[in-house]
């Protein structure tokens, strides 16, 4: 068998003598621990507080969001929704805006079972980005939430958790589940608190 030293095409290589310049780790890779990468977002400076609903939510401005609570909403203002038929509501649990959801929850005409323009609802959201916190907080605080939602593929909220592997989400909603139909009085309250 030929060895490497025996190919006439691939030069001497390097003597014990000189200095080894090859480094075989991937320190110098271009995404090295040096490497600058450009921040494609930037945190947004406002001039003015926001003016609805929905752009308080946007922004996580939990003070802001309550004094537009304070000063009252319109459902309009409470329904607007985005470009992916998202209303604020379900725009802070995409974010995981634990403050913002808590504090929605006392605006009664936000419909925590709209679906976005994916067949997404508030409930689906949290339950498959894994927000255990938010996704306890809707099933504890929303009364009218609806678990059995599904979307255009028929998948409810307890599906799309455990095809993420969200292990807590599942057992979460599996809870939910067995409380309600151990106790149907829980959904007598039509009225949600102001």
């Amino acid at each position: 068998m030929a060895a490497a030293s025996d190919d006439p095409h691939l030069g001497p290589g390097p003597s014990d003598e000189e200095e080894v310049l090859l480094d075989d780790s991937d320190s110098g890779s271009v995404l090295s621990d040096d490497s600058v990468l450009p921040k494609y977002e930037q945190e947004t400076v406002y001039k003015e507080p926001p003016k609805t609903l929905y752009e308080a939510c946007a922004r996580n401005d939990p003070t802001s969001l309550s004094s537009i609570l304070q000063r009252g909403v319109m459902k309009e203002e409470a329904m607007a929704l985005d470009i992916n038929g998202r209303n604020g509501l379900m725009l802070a649990v995409s974010k995981g805006f634990l403050d913002i959801v808590t504090l929605l929850h006392k605006c009664s005409l936000i419909d925590i079972n709209h679906q976005d323009n994916d067949g997404n609802t508030a409930l689906m959201i949290a339950a498959q980005a894994g927000f255990i916190t938010i996704l306890n907080y809707i099933l504890n605080y929303y009364s009218d939430v609806e678990t059995e939602i599904r979307d255009p593929r028929g998948f409810t909220a307890l599906i799309k958790a455990g095809l993420q592997g969200r292990e807590e989400c599942v057992s979460a909603l599996l809870m939910h589940g067995k409380l309600r139909n151990a106790s149907p009085d829980l959904d007598s309250n039509d009225e949600c608190q102001n």
